[in-house]
């Protein structure tokens, strides 16, 4: 009798589960964008740009060029202290200057100063205005006297004889009451004024 052999029986073990990963009871934090700013643009700087600035320093208004007839003759009164100008920067060359406008410069040019103590001179100047003491000053000084009826007219525009009479005064200037030279069409050697257009002449200070 021949007896088959039995194949041995083989015990495959159960694969083990593992237990379940405990729950996430904790919120997950929301990623935070990160915004990095943007750098502002920077105007480029021209040559051309560079050049307009530096001509405008030069200038001793904004409104009078280097090509302009008054630019040395305004730049060296500004140099000294002469005249200021409009807040804005500007001179305005062809603006009618007033008679106060003209007292200040004359004052200042002839190096005279002003008081604190403002005594009223002419009905028509109002003793609380900017421009009192100058007229007051001026008056102290002889070279205005204002008009017959009195007053001083204070904003009224000023003429070159005008202007030119009160500046001489002022400067005690000597001046040659015969008028020997040719004056300027229209100006008479009569005139009260003459003796001042002559000496302005004289001086170059006017064109004849």
């Amino acid at each position: 009798e021949v007896t088959t052999p039995q194949e041995p029986e083989v015990s495959v073990p159960s694969p083990s589960i593992p237990e379940a990963a405990p729950a996430i009871t904790e919120p997950i934090p929301t990623p935070v964008e990160i915004i990095t700013p943007e750098p502002e643009p920077v105007a480029a700087i021209t040559p051309e740009a560079m050049l307009v600035e530096e001509s405008t320093a030069d200038l001793p208004f904004t409104d009078i060029k280097q090509d302009s007839k008054y630019y040395m003759m305004l730049k060296e009164l500004k140099d000294k202290g002469l005249v200021a100008g409009y807040p804005d920067g500007t001179f305005m060359p062809d603006k009618e200057v007033t008679r106060v406008e003209a007292i200040a410069f004359i004052l200042r040019a002839v190096d005279e100063s002003t008081k604190d103590e403002i005594v009223k001179v002419f009905p028509d100047v109002d003793a609380a205005s900017w421009y009192a003491k100058f007229i007051a000053a001026a008056y102290e000084l002889g070279f205005v006297k204002g008009y017959p009826d009195g007053t001083f007219k204070p904003i009224a525009p000023v003429n070159l004889a005008e202007f030119l009479g009160m500046l001489f005064v002022a400067a005690e200037a000597d001046i040659d009451p015969e008028v020997s030279i040719a004056l300027p069409q229209g100006v008479a050697s009569t005139d009260w004024f003459a003796p001042y257009i002559q000496e302005a002449l004289r001086r170059g200070m006017v064109e004849a």
